[in-house]
């Protein structure tokens, strides 16, 4: 299982690379003119906070663009698989399995989202990775890049998530209520959650980065990606 785990975030970080590499070589043929409004759909949180300035500029003009936030990546794959969004903003890993599942017909168009995980924790003696061990977490983004990557960190650090017990909330906000809850346990949350839990709750602190963990033991200089923006091959989004 480890070794399938491991196998994903090693995917993780050369698909945006790789997946455009292989646009380059397989050219589709251009897909007609949209007949409607461009469909975004998009991964609430950090991966869309980017689309901000977007949604604000278009709000009004439903005839260009429409904009739809779900709170779980397994909500937007089937739209992209029958055409029904024509631009999402998912996890890193979602897009290479959008790959594999339309045969090619997804292609990543840009990286939104690098590093944004923090472990927040009211334990100030967690201050490693290795700190973790015995701990009960609290996370989003099982099945999803947040699971792969620490699988990678802990695996590097001689440690799994056998080692720890990790609770998967569906929504960030959920993590946030738990780690007022339960003192000893630790978050790991991205941002801008992980600085609202330590607003509303002056004994949490941001005590890791998981980027930085990432840096210090990824052999091949990679980054840790989290989120792209992908498109159905075949549409060109319009200027903006």
């Amino acid at each position: 299982m480890l070794k399938k785990s491991m196998a994903a975030v090693v995917m993780v970080m050369v698909f945006a690379l790789a997946l455009a590499g292989c646009g380059a070589e397989k050219q589709p043929e251009a897909a007609a003119a949209p007949a409607g409004p461009t469909r975004v759909a998009a991964l609430k949180g950090p991966t869309a906070i980017g689309m901000v300035k977007m949604m604000d500029t278009y709000k009004g003009q439903p005839g260009i663009y429409t904009f739809d936030l779900y709170t779980g990546a397994d909500e937007i794959v089937p739209l992209l698989v029958k055409g029904e969004a024509d631009i999402a903003l998912v996890p890193a890993n979602v897009a290479a399995t959008l790959y594999q599942k339309t045969e090619g017909q997804v292609r990543v168009i840009g990286v939104n989202t690098l590093s944004v995980l923090e472990f927040v924790t009211a334990d100030t003696a967690v201050q490693s990775v290795a700190g973790l061990k015995g701990k009960k977490v609290y996370m989003t983004g099982k099945g999803t890049t947040p699971e792969y990557a620490l699988r990678y960190v802990l695996e590097k650090n001689g440690l799994s998530m056998d080692d720890m017990q990790i609770d998967f909330k569906s929504e960030a906000s959920e993590v946030v209520a738990a780690l007022t809850q339960d003192a000893s346990a630790v978050g790991l949350l991205p941002q801008p959650f992980a600085t609202v839990a330590t607003t509303q709750n002056d004994t949490l602190q941001i005590v890791m980065h998981l980027g930085d963990e990432w840096d210090k033991v990824a052999q091949d200089g990679s980054h840790l990606v989290t989120g792209v923006t992908v498109s159905r091959m075949g549409f060109e989004p319009m200027a903006m």
